[in-house]
């Protein structure tokens, strides 16, 4: 229920050296609402937006594959993740901006390689199941990427090690003492470690920000065109012979968004504060893989207001009602698909302190979506589907002074996604909802200097979601999407960080899971994609002022072969990388910043992902790129 998020001041400070005096204590919840730093709950991991672009970071999803804050898979295209024992890329990870959901309504992977790190203050990374807050697909947890209005002119500029330059501008203006208005673009394109295996990324916003006593007003509109080439799969035998080669020389996909998004928030007294999210986004899809060509479009338009209540009468209670409703189109050129979904939820948060040290609380949300579907195979005249869930939260938290106790009981849901919903047994007129509940604790020791934390899970889900290869489908091929067996997920999450000096930081976490089904023919077995150890460790050094050195390392134990439930082939080997990177403040200029960047320092061989038919997808070799920045 805590879904509070820490200020990346505090958990950043070390990274970026900076004087603990200048700390902001301020925290964020999902709904957005700030809070004071000691408020602040277990379970989540901070990226800072400024220490990351220091480190050479181009996009969002480079930063979440970098940082060791979560696992990763690719098949040569977007990267998708996963944590506490859910596979990267089963849509039980929630990814969200400013709070606002940005999955998609089928099971494509979230393009993250376009949403680039510009003005993204920070990356909120939560270990906790929130089918109350966040409703829909936060199982194992969710992403909140915030985003800011730039307060400066920034230039940058970075040249990659295969020759390829890319660039970003940002200018604030003001045009008023209550009105800002910005605009910015990036252009970001790599080719890629593997042949036909490169990315170009194009992105242009406008923003304007108005800001009075009482009320805030932020209108964003952005554009975004991103493409992405696949070089295949390969063999081992493929892999030993040469590594860089495609299979797939022509294969490539590219996304086109225009979004629109209006938020604003109003506080009529210190009792009663609200916020509505209005936001639109149109996506067209058009790419040639498997040999043919396809495209799609998706339309979605939403509304989300808040509402938190403080009643000066009752200071020790606390609540929040929201709401979420939303209308999709999308159409597909596959099996002449059509949708047309209208989602609605309602939910409410509530916390009570029963003491100055004890707070309990609770909470519940109602989600319905209404679907007419039209697929050429599976609904030649159409359908119309509905699925609804209820989710229940109750959580107690102990605090005295720096330490910190919790105790959290929540369940979870996601719905089937259109592509799901399309492609089912023949016999099966629709997929259940697929639900689960999670019990969580932790403990925490939070300074200025100190944050250390350890949390234990234990994840349960019913009618899991997956492709069966058994299942009867509608298609020429075998296997079909499902409501499967049991699954559970027992795990433990620790971290630490300290500042040792102004000078010197360390940040070290690591996680462990035994993800494994808990009923059926695979009962017992681990569940593919999931490493059992996963680990990362930051160490940073600035030995005189404005130089920073920063050493990265991450480890991935071995996991099983995605499609192998039954676990009978070899496990993938795990592996370790390390990152390196420089920043250096110029002495004679303030504004002026230069990076140097080596990814896979050792030039490591591993596999971005594999499957128990065969194929591998190795990762990239040795990399690097140098970044100039400079802001007036």
């Amino acid at each position: 229920m805590r879904y509070l998020v820490l200020s990346s001041g505090l958990l950043c400070s070390a990274v970026l050296a900076q004087d603990v005096s200048t700390l902001n204590p301020l925290v964020v919840t999902a709904t957005r609402f700030p809070v004071v730093w000691e408020s602040a709950p277990t379970g989540v991991t901070v990226l800072d937006g400024e220490r990351l672009r220091q480190q050479g970071y181009t996009s969002v999803e480079s930063a979440l594959a970098g940082s060791g804050a979560l696992y990763s898979a690719s098949t040569g295209g977007e990267v998708q993740f996963g944590m506490r024992g859910v596979a990267p890329g089963s849509s039980n990870l929630l990814v969200m901006v400013d709070g606002q959901k940005i999955n998609q309504n089928d099971t494509s992977a979230i393009h993250l390689s376009g949403l680039s790190l510009q003005n993204v203050e920070r990356i909120e990374v939560i270990r906790s199941s929130g089918g109350v807050i966040y409703g829909d697909q936060a199982v194992a947890g969710a992403i909140n990427i915030i985003t800011t209005s730039p307060d400066t002119i920034r230039l940058s500029t970075w040249l990659r090690e295969d020759g390829q330059l890319s660039g970003s501008v940002q200018v604030p203006l003001q045009i008023a003492s209550d009105v800002d208005v910005s605009v910015g673009a990036e252009y970001d394109q790599y080719t890629g470690f593997r042949d036909n295996s490169g990315r170009e990324n194009l992105m242009a916003f406008s923003e304007l920000a108005w800001k009075s006593d009482a009320a805030t007003l932020r209108w964003r509109s952005e554009y975004t065109d991103s493409t992405v080439r696949y070089a295949g799969a390969l063999s081992l035998a493929q892999v030993d012979d040469d590594p860089s080669q495609a299979t797939t020389p022509d294969e490539w996909q590219q996304n086109r968004t225009w979004s629109h998004r209006l938020n604003t928030t109003w506080s009529s007294s210190a009792a009663l504060s609200t916020e509505l999210d209005v936001f639109y986004r149109d996506n067209q899809y058009e790419a040639f893989i498997f040999s043919s060509d396809s495209e799609f479009s998706r339309q979605t338009l939403g509304a989300n207001p808040r509402v938190r209540w403080q009643p000066s009468a009752f200071s020790f209670v606390n609540a929040t009602f929201g709401a979420d409703l939303i209308r999709a189109d999308l159409e597909y050129s596959f099996n002449d698909r059509t949708m047309e979904q209208w989602q609605y939820a309602g939910y409410i948060d509530t916390s009570v302190a029963v003491t100055p040290s004890i707070t309990i609380s609770g909470g519940a949300r109602y989600a319905l979506t209404d679907e007419e579907l039209t697929d050429s195979a599976m609904y030649p005249t159409g359908e119309s589907l509905s699925q609804e869930a209820v989710a229940l939260a109750l959580g107690a938290e102990w605090q005295r002074g720096e330490f910190l106790a919790s105790v959290d009981w929540a369940q979870n849901f996601r719905f089937a996604k259109v592509d799901e919903q399309a492609y089912t047994d023949v016999s099966v007129l629709g997929l259940k909802p697929q639900t689960g509940q999670s019990i969580e604790a932790a403990l925490a020791w939070r300074t200025a200097y100190r944050d250390l934390e350890i949390q234990v899970f234990h994840l349960t889900l019913e009618d899991e979601i997956f492709f069966d290869s058994t299942a009867n489908g509608p298609g020429s091929f075998s296997g079909a999407n499902v409501n499967g067996a049991a699954s559970t997920r027992i795990g433990a999450h620790a971290h630490w960080q300290e500042e040792w000096t102004h000078a010197l930081w360390t940040r070290l976490s690591a996680d462990y899971v035994r993800a494994t089904f808990s009923e059926g023919a695979n009962d017992g077995k681990t569940i593919p994609g999931v490493p059992e150890w996963f680990a990362a460790a930051q160490f940073g050094v600035r030995p005189i002022s404005g130089l920073s050195l920063v050493t990265d390392v991450r480890y991935r134990g071995e996991q099983f072969l995605s499609g192998d439930n039954a676990n009978a082939s070899a496990p993938l080997d795990g592996y370790a990388l390390v990152d390196a990177s420089v920043n250096y403040q110029l002495p004679v200029a303030a504004d002026l910043s230069v990076m140097a960047r080596v990814n896979n320092v050792l030039d490591q061989a591993y596999f971005l992902s594999a499957a128990s038919w065969g194929a591998y997808f190795p990762g990239d070799g040795r990399n690097g790129l140098i970044r100039l920045d400079y802001r007036f």
